[in-house]
């Protein structure tokens, strides 16, 4: 997905990854996080959240917008330990980790509070926490997270957890045992 906006700042860094843009999260280039083609609110089983690839990394099922959580610059750039929630575009519903059972699902805006729903972008995968100063989060910031430059891991921010996969066999008529990725 390329990046499209106005402004000066804009202009000068387009690889850069801005607060408020519009993107995929693809896992080895072939599989993007997206919600099912089945998914619905209501039910526990149909709120899920999968990697899957095919026609769906041209759909509007697997478009992210990224919302910095505390920062007076909307549209500043998204940095390294960040706090930012992850809103899908179609639902209008948040990313986060349910706290009665730490699954990974889509929230409303009623259940979307900060601790279920921000994230911070990792250049590694390590468990060390980082917590920035008021001062480090209040500013534009640098532009450090380019897009298709560097690999980026999302991880939550009260949970620890990475925004992976769990692989599942799943037997499918005419096919067999398949492996399913949420």
């Amino acid at each position: 997905v390329s990046p499209f906006g106005t402004g000066l700042s804009r202009l000068k860094n387009q690889p850069c990854v801005f607060g408020n843009d519009v993107l995929r999260f693809t896992h080895a280039g072939d599989e993007c996080l997206t919600i099912p083609s089945s998914w619905s609110l209501e039910s526990s089983e149909t709120n899920i959240i999968v990697y899957e690839g095919g026609s769906v990394m041209q759909q509007a099922r697997s478009l992210w917008r990224l919302e910095l959580a505390r920062t007076k610059w909307a549209g500043g750039y998204i940095n390294w330990y960040h706090p930012m929630r992850i809103r899908h575009i179609t639902t209008g519903l948040y990313l986060g980790v349910k706290e009665d059972s730490n699954d990974l699902c889509l929230l409303s805006k009623e259940e979307a509070t900060l601790s279920a729903t921000c994230f911070y972008l990792r250049e590694v995968k390590d468990d060390n926490k980082v917590i920035l100063e008021d001062k480090d989060l209040e500013v534009i910031g640098v532009p450090n997270v380019r897009y298709d430059d560097v690999t980026v891991i999302a991880q939550h921010m009260e949970t620890g957890f990475w925004l992976s996969y769990k692989a599942y066999q799943v037997k499918k008529k005419n096919v067999g045992l398949v492996e399913e990725k949420r």
